[in-house]
């Protein structure tokens, strides 16, 4: 079985793992002209290396070249040397002996190699290194997505614009973007450096110590080459590169496994949807029962206020017509009591003296109206009692209403609380919807089967669309018809640095 026929980026993709490949491949290449450039620049020199030390190459390398190109320097009394041009002069006065000091022939070789080595690793292969590196980043901004957009992103990695974290749930996508802007910075951001160092050497200020990065300065203080800064200008450029290679091989990294992590992630939200939904029903279910127990409460209420008016407008009828039975009842009441005290009286005197027609007829009228009284009185009692039963009828139902207003406050309260856990419920369900459809959406974009031949024919990535077949590929044809396009499309994204 032959093995697999190596990717070429011009040709269509056939899988992730093909362009993973090759994207290795290329950084791995990168990476070895940097080391072979590097053991070009410190060991070429025809001052003597001893290898055999556990030391790095550049440190056993700028050491043994420190004294004597050092000696040059003072020689031409020199503070620092900085660019080409002062080295140039330096080797001019050395070839006609118009330097203050003694120098060796080592020494002047060293210095001239240093030269040239420089000037040919920047203005050939250091270029070639930036093409190859950019043409690696290129094709990883092409193929390695995220499918998640952050606004404003650009400002936000150059720290102009404050960053507005994004939804736990949508951390996965949102921290993959972000590095992924953040490794296309740093990387245009070193190859610029690497860009401006031919300039930077051949500037009048030249190459400033204090300008390079940390591990230039610390390695410059470590062999005696401080005010040797234009030595540094290729191993500045060394550590640029590698830092590139560095950020592409993380984000490489990052890539390969952003859809474990956006599946896990979903897997998380599914699960956590389906709590939310439940959640949210019961609680929108509890919501209606509140509201359907309060909307017959309220009718109840309603009745009752209706009743209460009616009511109202009654009491004072009610009531007047109590106080005039009541009196009418106590001055009968009290008229029947009289008539019994007097007729007893009469009675009294009856059998005290005798009989007479005018006492006989007294007894009489006395006792027709006794019975008179008798007949009434029962009458009127219940006549008062009649109103005063309907009185203390208004009376109740005018302390049910008062009771049923502070119940039906109650109940507010209560819809209120259990309106505000539903809505609780109903904007964590939302927000959990929202979060998974966005994961399903990345998920289904980066797991699609020909997702490196439509990012390659430039062509909408979703699920299904009219240039799919059944099995949802994208038809040869139609491929082939966009190839002839595909030049017109840039892929690079410029970042202002």
């Amino acid at each position: 079985m032959h093995p697999p026929k190596p990717w070429s980026k011009t040709i269509e993709p056939t899988s992730y793992e093909q362009i993973y490949r090759f994207v290795e491949q290329a950084l791995d290449e990168c990476s070895n002209l940097i080391d072979h450039a590097e053991a070009d620049y410190y060991q070429g020199s025809v001052t003597s290396i001893n290898q055999s030390t556990n030391r790095p190459l550049s440190v056993v390398a700028l050491q043994a070249w420190s004294q004597p190109l050092n000696q040059l320097r003072e020689a031409r009394l020199l503070h620092d040397i900085r660019n080409g041009k002062a080295i140039r002069e330096l080797l001019s006065d050395a070839s006609i002996g118009a330097l203050y000091g003694p120098v060796t022939d080592e020494g002047v070789a060293l210095m001239k190699r240093v030269l040239d080595k420089t000037t040919e690793q920047l203005y050939a292969t250091i270029p070639m290194l930036i093409n190859k590196i950019a043409d690696s980043m290129n094709l990883m901004e092409q193929y390695f997505l995220s499918f998640y957009e952050i606004e404003h992103i650009q400002d936000i990695i150059q720290n102009k614009r404050k960053e507005k974290l994004p939804d736990d749930y949508l951390e996965t996508a949102y921290t993959y973007e972000k590095s992924r802007w953040l490794h296309i910075f740093d990387v245009n951001k070193s190859l610029k450096n690497l860009r401006e160092m031919p300039q930077r050497t051949e500037d009048t200020k030249g190459i400033a110590l204090s300008t390079l990065s940390k591990e230039s300065q610390e390695l410059a203080s470590r062999t005696d080459c401080t005010s040797l800064s234009y030595l540094f200008a290729l191993p500045e450029c060394y550590y640029e590169a590698r830092r590139t290679l560095h950020s592409l091989r993380t984000w490489l990294d990052e890539d390969a496994k952003y859809n474990d992590f956006i599946q896990t992630s979903l897997k998380l939200l599914e699960e956590k949807y389906v709590e939310a939904k439940k959640a949210f029903e019961i609680h929108k279910s509890q919501l209606s029962q509140v509201e359907h127990r309060a909307e017959s409460f309220r009718s109840q209420l309603k009745k009752l206020e209706n009743e209460n008016a009616i009511n109202e407008k009654k009491y004072d009828e009610f009531e007047t017509r109590l106080n005039i039975k009541e009196r009418e009842y106590i001055s009968k009441r009290l008229t029947h009591e009289v008539y019994e005290e007097q007729l007893q009286k009469l009675l009294k005197q009856s059998h005290d003296e005798q009989d007479s027609i005018g006492h006989n007829l007294a007894v009489g009228r006395f006792q027709q109206d006794i019975k008179q009284l008798s007949r009434e009185l029962p009458k009127l009692k219940s006549q008062v009692e009649a109103f005063q039963t309907r009185i203390n009828l208004f009376q109740k139902r005018k302390d049910e209403l008062i009771e049923m207003r502070i119940e039906s406050k109650k109940l507010d309260k209560e819809i209120q609380v259990v309106l505000e856990d539903k809505i609780l419920k109903e904007n964590y369900f939302n927000r959990i919807q929202h979060c998974r459809d966005i994961m399903r959406d990345i998920y289904k974009c980066r797991k699609t089967n020909d997702l490196p031949q439509k990012i390659f024919y430039d062509l909408p990535v979703h699920n299904k669309h009219s240039g799919e077949n059944e099995e949802g590929k994208i038809e040869v044809k139609q491929f082939q018809k966009l190839f002839d396009c595909r030049e017109s499309f840039s892929w690079k994204i410029y970042l202002h640095v």
